[in-house]
């Protein structure tokens, strides 16, 4: 087993306190030696101190309670109507059953002090600290008293800005550089006192943080996140500690803070944080979960010990180790004081002395046996010490006022250092940083302005001034407004998505999350200017609107202010979700109201008078209104020849016919643009500019409650905090007490590991030689790795050559030499190979069970002479689980940071876990970073582990490890050591106790104590912290005999090879890259998909709740409506309403298809399964439930519309709702696979699906498109066909009976009738007489049936069965079209070199 460390440069901070015997250091200086180096503000005051006693927490629950279960379909319904439960989780109420988390601390640390908090993952260490740093909004309660000096927690709560936790999450905004990200920080933390320019303040604090953290070379690098490339995961854990400093606190509690950092900078952390301490008086409370003995020693004060919620000790560092083995335990000889102390509360770790009887085992009894100690009383007397001190000082009174004095004048007592409007100028500034790093997703938007307008523009060119084309008028200004209704949808997924940030910036007293959203519009007002300004410009003239430039820039206006409100509206509704299907599903509710109800679809005078009062709350109702009103105030439609009642041969006396155009009088052809404005929509021109102030009246409205919402929901809650989640049925097994099978695994090994020369020659060697890669930084190509060359039973390298030689690249360039017993490698060897990635992904609703049975059945072949059968696979599965102690957590979920799960630890056995499931027999087993987040026992057992694969399977293990202990390090065969550069420095035996490469190093002058740990020696020797070593250990490599003889045994590994049989790994026949078929595949894709779905019950309740709401309210909204000209056009735009429930839903799916393949593309590419396998399953699993939500809005719309009822017409309607569902899906899927990043789904979803709209005839009807849509574009609109069948089968049928405001009246000579007279025109006409006997005023209704409005937007009744099966060609069309673009955008890129 092999182990790689390396240390580049971006891990080395710049100034330590340590000291090498060898070499000699260059540039080295003492923390803070020099005045001014102190990394936090010269103002503030932080001698307070802790005290705690009896501090008891309690969380949601009962002891013994039921497990908490997934929430599925039916919960998530139900929960839709839990009023109750959503104001008490809008207010944070708390009430229920409860049960303790900890129980019973007490401690003291006086001012300048540190406290190390010890425990295994899960017994309470982040519990403790979130108490003792007031962050208790998470908690139900706490009981026992917490004091800061003479402040009480209740006190201290009006300063919470000044009591911090922080969490071992790194939460920031990716797209800011790492100086950008410290500015604001430091600039809404600057205190009032600051004489200096905020500039410079800025500037000097922003480089003595760097500088202490030892990455100025960072400043203007993006902070980056797991999506976004930036700054290294070290350097963006430093950037997050850097960050908690910037609040000057007088207390801070670092929760786990050395994770992902390796041992030489988390140990110079440490000793800055205890400097801090020293220096000015704060307290740092600390908990950590592999702490060398140099940390322990020389970084804390004081120590509390937790085992499972009990304080098992609290007191001084030095009296711990003592204070343990008085109670009964062993320490072995080099183990460490804090691993020893954590070991002590692990059954399966600890050992008492000999002789020792009554040594106390349960949390209970040890917690008991701390409190009747001599201990525990030496604590009472310091503490009661601290308390009369703290009472007889001022520091209180001190602190105070220092707080007071850092306060801006009108901060008042909001807990911020800046007031509010300070908070979003800094915030202005900051989104302005993003704007300008990120311009593509602003070109992004301008593209889609651009290109949605110059399209629909093009198609509604100029139309004339007729009757059809007053309509197309109002279709073009209706589609600037519904385009901006899809388009600001975009702004849901943010608001949600921003949410972690903010509540981490609100807990550190940064800024009020009020402050974001005012920032934001701000921000918005010139962005959305350019947006409306450039879409206007364009759509105004190419329409034909009235060219003056009065009625422009009040088009412009009205647009911009839509556009403002609209998102204003839509972040409010994502402020007051709790997750994103959430946001979705009521911003489609809120779609299908403002869209219906807008007066287009269905204009004021046919709405029926129960449901009219909705477009009072409608901003799209009160825009369409003033845009309207602002065209046709100086139109005057002109009715062409045709457009006359009668016309034709002997038709010429215009006193004697009348103008179609609604409003039309007898004997005129001309109707004023007002007049048929009033007559058809009930709109007038004189209220414009009421409109328009009513729109920035909403938008006030939705502002507040954004505010409202922002303040009420961003922050921890008790009701939504995390925690374990089980799938239903589950039956958790209890921890094991003792692990009965330790003597019999360690004579296994043993066994195992005395394998004959013969059996072990027999396993594949897997070597690499001369490996280098590179990255493209800058125009110029970056080396990364040097010249690596190794033995696959010996050798191995950090994250980057781990990735390089275990073939999981996908960008830069590779070069060298990689072979298996001197073969090149085998097509398969990605699968058959473990490699467990540095970070822990997986699908957040399988459970631990699911996720290593879906590994074992995809990914185990056979033993050689026969494939594993299923059964065989589910077993093996079942040996992980207990081989890495997974039992009590087998049917517990993955979970995520929305719901909960599993802890860190937990993760990391499972991802482990899912590379053993998968029976690696590709002679290597590669692991990176594979320690971290464990604590050292954690990690000693997973070490373990990999050691018995080792001995059972004959396996070369290779890991990276940031902070391994001695007793770690010597577990491991071999090592390989890079430099800075990726340049070896070593590559060899460990040898025993480590003496093989300590030797190596001690030859060359670098002597390691005997007391020292060596992979820490061997690390400070190489690149030693706070300064350079003059010796070039890369070419001492290069020249020594251990290099040499690396090279022969290489050499002999291939000479060995080639005299062999062939044997599988060489065979000349390439083996499959798959160990499943590609229907296994899609058959176990869809079930872990099927599974995922129904656990996940916000998301089937928000499709299914979607058509639900669209279908009732569309359908109750135009009730019945009478069979009227007005009626049937607003049936037909029904219709068309009723298909907008696509985008809400495409939007989502496209979202989580992106989500879903960052999963595929970081850890189940390789191997596993087909990219094709993956999408088919996706959708096979969204098709039936999309088919149901459609078929509901069907059922729930049909009868209520009024549409015809033969069985013919309801099969062809639900049929094209059936398939409208279909396309629902595909459009998602490709909306995903097209999308660079989600933020670009909601812009792009905009630009084609109006696009869609605009060509299907149902705004612009055929006759009046312009080439080349007429006679082309048009056809390639999907919804051109889907109208198309749907309104032929649903009106055309309908007899239309005119109301007596639609008849189009006219006169007739003397001694004339009006059928008499008109008798030659009604042969051809469509329409029919009212009043056929009269002789004046007769009145003509230019359609008899719903047939004659569907040839007029140009659908045929009789093609409707052709249109749908056009449709559904357009949807299996659209499927193979999510293939090609997902191969195009997401898998060719992962292969090119």
């Amino acid at each position: 087993m092999t182990v790689s460390s390396h240390t580049s440069a971006s891990d080395l901070t710049a100034l330590d306190e340590s000291a090498q015997p060898a070499p000699k250091l260059k540039n080295f200086k003492p923390i803070f030696a020099e005045p001014g180096s102190i990394p936090l503000p010269d103002h503030g005051y932080h001698e307070l101190g802790l005290v705690f006693e009896d501090v008891t927490v309690f969380g949601a629950g009962k002891v013994g309670g039921s497990l908490r279960t997934v929430e599925g379909l039916v919960v998530a319904l139900l929960k839709m109507w839990d009023f109750p439960g959503f104001i008490k989780r809008l207010f944070n109420l708390k009430s229920g059953s409860t049960r303790p988390l900890i129980s019973n601390f007490s401690g003291v640390v006086p001012a300048g002090e540190t406290l190390l908090v010890l425990g295994r993952p899960g017994s309470g260490c982040s519990t403790l600290l979130r108490a003792l740093a007031n962050t208790t909004d998470s908690f139900f309660k706490v009981d026992g008293n917490v004091s800061y000096g003479s402040i009480s927690s209740k006190e201290a709560s009006k300063h919470k800005s000044e009591f911090v936790f922080n969490s071992e999450d790194d939460t920031h905004t990716p797209l800011l550089s790492v100086g950008e990200t410290l500015g604001l920080a430091l600039t809404l933390k600057q205190p009032a006192a600051e004489l200096r320019k905020r500039s410079d303040y800025v500037q000097d604090l922003t480089g003595r943080l760097l500088t202490a953290f030892g990455m100025p070379h960072t400043l203007n690098t993006w902070v980056g996140s797991e999506v976004v490339r930036g700054v290294s995961g070290g350097e963006r854990k430093r950037v997050s500690l850097a960050e908690m400093l910037t609040t000057n606190a007088a207390l801070i509690a670092w929760d786990n803070c050395v994770r992902g950092l390796d041992s030489a900078v988390a140990l110079h952390f440490l000793k800055v944080l205890k400097e801090l301490s020293r220096s000015t008086g704060m307290t740092n409370l600390v908990t950590i979960y592999q702490a060398s003995q140099e940390m322990y020693d020389s970084c804390f004060d004081r120590v509390v010990v937790i085992y499972d919620g009990f304080m098992v000790f609290s007191g001084r560092t030095t009296d711990a180790e003592e204070y343990f083995v008085e109670m009964g335990w062993e320490k072995p000889a080099r183990q460490t004081t804090p691993d020893f102390l954590t070991a002590c509360t692990s059954p399966s770790e600890r050992r008492m002395r000999e002789g020792v009887t009554n040594v106390p085992q349960t949390p209970q009894e040890m917690a008991a046996y701390f409190r009747s100690s001599r201990y525990y009383v030496a604590l009472q007397e310091e503490t009661l010490r601290y308390k009369t001190e703290a009472a007889s000082s001022n520091n209180a009174e001190q602190f105070k006022r220092a707080v007071e004095a850092s306060k801006s004048r009108f901060a008042g007592n909001s807990g911020f250092k800046r007031d509010f409007f300070a908070q979003c100028w800094a915030l202005v500034r900051s989104k302005a940083q993003v704007e300008r790093t990120d311009p593509r997703t602003f070109a992004i938007r301008i593209i889609s302005n651009v290109l949605q307008a110059t399209l629909v523009g093009a198609i509604f060119y100029k139309p004339p001034n007729t009757a059809s084309g007053a309509f197309a008028v109002a279709g073009a200004l209706f589609f600037a407004i519904l385009y901006f209704v899809i388009f600001s949808f975009g702004e849901v997924p943010g608001v949600v998505n921003s949410r972690p940030l903010l509540i981490k910036h609100r807990t550190l007293g940064f800024y009020n999350p009020g402050a974001v959203t005012i920032a934001q519009m701000i921000l918005d007002v010139p962005l959305y200017a350019v947006q409306t300004i450039v879409f206007s410009a364009i759509l105004y003239f190419l329409v034909g609107l009235s060219p003056t430039a009065q009625q422009f820039f009040t088009f412009f206006f009205i647009i911009f202010s839509s556009y403002v409100s609209l998102a204003a509206m839509y972040r409010a509704i994502g402020s007051w979700s709790p997750n994103l299907s959430v946001a979705v599903r009521y911003g489609g509710f809120t779609l299908s109201v403002i869209l219906t109800v807008a007066g287009f679809a269905l204009p004021v005078p046919v709405q029926l008078g129960w449901a009219s009062w909705i477009r009072r709350i409608s901003v799209p109702a009160y825009a369409l209104e003033a845009l309207l009103g602002n065209e046709f105030r100086t139109r005057a439609l002109q009715c062409s020849a045709t457009d006359l009642v009668p016309n034709g041969p002997g038709y010429t006396d215009l006193a004697y016919q009348g103008c179609t155009i609604t409003g039309g009088i007898p004997g005129s052809s001309t109707v004023d643009g007002s007049l048929w404005l009033l007559t058809k929509y009930s709109y007038a021109s004189s209220r414009i500019w009421r409109n328009i102030g009513i729109i920035w009246g909403f938008t006030g409205v939705f502002t507040i409650l954004i505010l409202v919402g922002s303040s009420l929901l961003i922050r921890d809650s008790a009701l939504t905090s995390g925690g374990k989640i089980y799938k239903r049925g589950a039956q958790v097994p209890p921890p094991p007490s003792v692990k009965a099978q330790d003597a019999l695994d360690v004579q296994k090994e043993k066994t195992q590991g005395e394998k004959s020369t013969a059996e072990t020659s027999n396993i594949p060697t897997f070597t690499f030689r001369n490996v280098t890669y590179s990255v493209p930084v800058g125009g110029s190509d970056k080396l990364l790795l040097n010249g690596i060359t190794g033995i696959g039973r010996r050798g191995a390298g950090k994250t980057t050559l781990l990735d390089t030689v275990a073939q999981r690249k996908t960008t830069g360039k590779i070069g060298g030499e990689f072979l298996v017993d001197g073969a090149p490698l085998p097509s398969d060897f990605s699968r058959r190979t473990g490699f467990v990635q540095q970070g822990d992904i997986h699908e957040p609703f399988s459970t631990v069970r699911e996720a290593l049975q879906f590994s074992a059945l995809l990914r185990q072949t056979g033993n050689g002479s026969r494939d594993y059968t299923r059964e065989e696979k589910l077993a093996y599965a079942e040996e992980v689980i207990e081989l890495l102690e997974l039992g009590p957590i087998a049917d517990a979920l993955v979970g995520n940071a929305e719901v909960g799960g599993l802890s860190i630890e937990e993760r990391k056995r499972l991802t482990l876990g899912v590379e053993l499931a998968a029976r690696p027999d590709g002679s290597s087993f590669w692991t990176s970073v594979t320690t971290s987040g464990l604590d050292s026992q954690a990690a000693y057992d997973i070490i373990r582990f990999l050691k018995k694969i080792t001995a059972t399977q004959g396996l070369a293990i290779l890991c990276t490890i940031h902070q391994p202990s001695g007793d770690l390090f010597e577990l491991f065969d071999d090592v390989v050591l890079l430099a800075p550069g990726g340049r070896t420095v070593y590559a060899g035996s460990t040898g025993p106790s480590a003496a093989t490469v300590v030797n190596y190093f001690g030859e060359r002058g670098a002597l390691c104590p005997p007391t020292a740990n060596p992979a820490e020696h061997i690390l400070a020797t190489v690149a030693p912290v706070g300064g350079q070593t003059e010796v070039d250990w890369p070419s001492l490599w290069n020249e020594s005999g251990e290099a040499r003889e690396m090279e022969r045994e290489i050499e002999r590994v291939s000479m060995r090879s080639s005299g062999k049989e062939a044997i599988k790994h060489g065979e000349p026949t390439p083996s499959p890259a798959f160990a499943a078929s590609f229907w296994e595949q899609v058959k176990e894709l869809t079930k872990r998909n099927v599974r995922a779905q129904t656990r996940d019950g916000p998301y089937w309740t928000s499709k299914l709740s979607t058509c639900v709401f669209f279908g009732l309210f569309v359908g109750f909204y135009n009730y019945q409506l009478a069979p009227t000209l007005a009626g049937i056009s607003g049936k037909a735009l029904a219709i068309l309403v009723l298909a907008q429930a696509c985008p809400p839903l495409a939007l989502d799916l496209g979202i989580r298809m992106q989500f879903t393949f960052i999963l595929y593309s970081a850890r189940e590419r390789a191997g596993i399964y087909r990219w094709q396998a993956l999408l088919t399953s996706i959708l096979l699993t969204e098709l039936p439930v999309m088919l149901l939500a459609f078929t509901l809005e069907f059922f729930c719309s049909f009868w209520t519309l009024g549409f015809d009822l033969s069985a013919e017409v309801g099969a062809l309607t639900w049929l094209g709702n059936i398939l409208l569902g279909f396309f629902t899906v595909t459009f998602g899927l490709l909306l995903g696979a097209v999308s660079p990043t989600p933020t670009a789904v909601p812009f792009i979803l905009s630009l084609v699906w109006n696009l869609f709209n605009v060509l299907s005839w149902a705004l612009v009807t055929y006759s009046l498109l312009p080439s080349p849509f007429h006679y082309f574009f048009s056809w390639l609109s999907p919804l051109r066909w889907l109208y198309g069948s749907l309104m032929s089968a649903d009106l055309s049928l309908i007899p239309v009976t005119c109301a007596e405001s639609e008849l189009t009246r006219f006169n007739v000579p003397a001694g004339e009738t009006c059928g008499s007279y008109a008798s030659a025109f009604l042969s051809t006409a469509a329409g029919y007489l009212a009043n056929p006997d009269d002789t004046s005023n007769c009145g003509y209704c230019t359609m008899s049936t719903g047939a004659g409005y569907v040839a007029n937007m140009g659908y045929s009744f009789d093609q409707k069965w052709r249109d749908w099966g056009i449709f559904l060609i357009f949807c299996v069309v659209t499927i193979g079209s999510v293939f090609l673009a997902t191969y195009i955008t997401r898998i060719r890129p992962l292969y090119k070199n």
